[in-house]
């Protein structure tokens, strides 16, 4: 007879160690990919868009199927793996774009060089309604926001090539925009390169622990109109 014991130690679990993500890592801004739909064309002529698509905005029917996969086009290559990682997560190609806080920031340092990305994108809230606020009834006081959604952020990037424009030309800098200004006349800023893309993506902080997210919109205006 064959007798076989087996014995077991039970150990305390072990806690997972979480390490914080790096704030400071370093993020190459990703060129926007231009080959993901076939037949997309960036910078697109503007002819073909005017001209074609819109046929002159005569035409009693545009080019729908063209004006879709531009923008299909565009939609694939902003949201492409960038095979960057941050935090242990993808990043697709618009996240690796530098913010306009960064931005901000060499141009502040006197900077001129291509900007990079540190760490994670830098979220803010939304300020549209504080401007329309302020113009109609002066300045809010501190807490005294117009947006009651706590949860709603925002962040304006910008693409390689519009990143590396504003900080060479130091567009950023007010006191260059003002020696812009021609009296009398049309001044002009020096002009961002057909590939620029800007963008200015917003976010909805959910919980995991939620089943329905009531994601806040604005259906337009009341008819009549309220005060």
């Amino acid at each position: 007879m064959l007798a076989l014991f087996f014995i077991t130690c039970k150990e305390s679990p072990k806690t997972p160690v979480v390490t914080a993500p790096d704030p400071n890592a370093s993020i190459s801004p990703a060129p926007f990919p231009t080959n993901i739909v076939p037949g997309f064309k960036f910078p697109e002529d503007t002819a073909t868009i005017i001209n074609g698509w819109l046929g002159g905005y005569t035409a009693q029917y545009f080019d729908t199927v063209s004006i879709y996969n531009h923008a299909w086009g565009i939609w694939a290559g902003l949201t492409a793996n960038s095979g960057q990682k941050w935090n242990g997560q993808d990043l697709l190609v618009y996240e690796t774009w530098p913010g306009i806080s960064e931005i901000q920031d060499m141009v502040r340092a006197g900077k001129t060089d291509c900007p990079t990305r540190k760490g994670s994108v830098k979220l803010s809230k939304p300020r549209q309604f504080d401007h329309a606020r302020a113009l109609l009834v002066g300045t809010p006081k501190p807490g005294d926001a117009v947006d009651n959604t706590p949860d709603f952020w925002v962040t304006v990037s910008y693409d390689p090539t519009a990143a590396c424009h504003a900080t060479k030309y130091q567009l950023l800098d007010s006191a260059v925009i003002v020696g812009k200004i021609k009296p009398g006349g049309i001044g002009a800023i020096p002009t961002f390169p057909r590939t620029a893309i800007t963008t200015k993506p917003s976010y909805f902080v959910g919980k995991v622990t939620d089943s329905l997210i009531m994601i806040p919109v604005w259906p337009g205006p009341t008819n009549p109109a309220q005060n």
